[in-house]
Parts: structure tokens; sequence; C-alpha cells
């Protein structure tokens, strides 16, 4: 937090990506009091075990929680730092992110939600990485899902819910996870483009 003063200091904005693990009530009160321009919380879903799921590590759902209700105690609408809840579109998480996005969009804590495409971490490197055994409980098997959780969002974000991602990015995961191979490979959208992070 110091070194996000500095920044601030500059004249730049900082921003923090978090799992909000160690945040309690004493890093929560930090937090706020900081000059962090912006801190982004990883939730992948407001229900435990699917939130558990994905990090391998039971409980961190909850305390991710608490750190939420820590950090709404202490937060100043326009002097603490914007909140935003970063998530990635999984297999297991897909019936609960309509739930996700009421849940920020009526806390006045929360800036925004911004979805996320599961991407290969460049350690596998295989083209079809996202068919193997191993990423079946993380890539979205039934892609008539995805496709309708996809309009969903596109819907309620047109009707002025807090969702970051433009609505040309929703139709854009649509085609990313039909063929995530070819998307990656022949369309103007790349990773470190915004458009797909």
């Amino acid at each position: 937090l110091d070194v996000c003063n500095i920044i601030s200091d500059a004249g730049f904005i900082s921003i923090v990506s978090t799992n909000a693990y160690l945040i309690n009530e004493t890093m929560a009160q930090r937090i706020c009091d900081s000059r962090l321009g912006v801190l982004a919380i990883s939730l992948e879903s407001l229900r435990g075990e699917t939130h558990d799921f994905y990090r391998g590590v039971k409980g961190v759902g909850t305390r991710a929680l608490r750190a939420v209700d820590y950090l709404r105690k202490y937060y100043r609408k326009g002097e603490s730092p914007l909140i935003s809840v970063l998530t990635i579109i999984m297999e297991k998480n897909l019936k609960d992110i309509p739930d996700l996005v009421e849940w920020v969009n009526r806390d006045d804590l929360f800036q925004s939600i911004s979805f996320l495409a599961l991407l290969e971490t460049g350690i596998v490197n295989s083209r079809n990485w996202f068919k193997s055994e191993e990423y079946k409980p993380l890539w979205p098997q039934d892609l008539t899902k995805v496709y309708t959780l996809l309009d969903v969002l596109a819907e309620r974000r047109q009707r002025g819910y807090k969702i970051w991602n433009p609505l040309s990015q929703l139709e854009a995961f649509k085609e990313y996870y039909t063929e995530p191979v070819k998307f990656m490979k022949e369309t103007e959208y790349k990773i470190n483009d915004y458009i797909i992070d």
C-alpha cells in the first residue's frame, strides 16, 4: 500500500488484483485509507463450494466474502479505491454467475464486475488443451449454456448493470469458447489487448 501511495503521488493509478484471502479487518481499513486506485477481487461464485473448488482450498470463498464485509465497513465512496469483481467463465460457475452479477449490481461497494475467458496458462502448450480430461472441470462442456449466459450478461449490461465488458467482448467470448484455437489464431483479438484477458 505504501507503493500504491507513491504511484498515486506520481500521477498514476495503481491496480491490485487479489483473491482477498489475507484481507482481515485491519487490512481492509488500511486499503480503504490508502490511495490505491482499484482493488479487483477474484471471485468465481458466491457459493463457497464452487469458489473453493477452483482455488483448491476449502474455506477461501468464505474468507473472500468476509473480506468484502470488512471492506464495506471502511469504504468511503469517492475516497476509497474503486472495488471490482473479476470472474472467469468456467464449467462449474456458469449457473452461479447471474446471482453474482445481481449481488455486485445492487451493492454500492462495487464499481463493476468483469468477466475473463479461461485461457491456457502457457505451461501446457497443447493445441487442444481445453479438450483434455485435466481441464474438463474447468472448460465449459455445453456451449448452449455458455451462449445463454453470455446473452443474459449482454441483456443486463444493456439495462445498465455494472458489467464492465463491452457487448462486443461478450459476443467475442461466444466465438472463443466455440473454437478457442481458431479464435486466438485468426481474429484481431489477442490476450494482451484487454479484449480477451
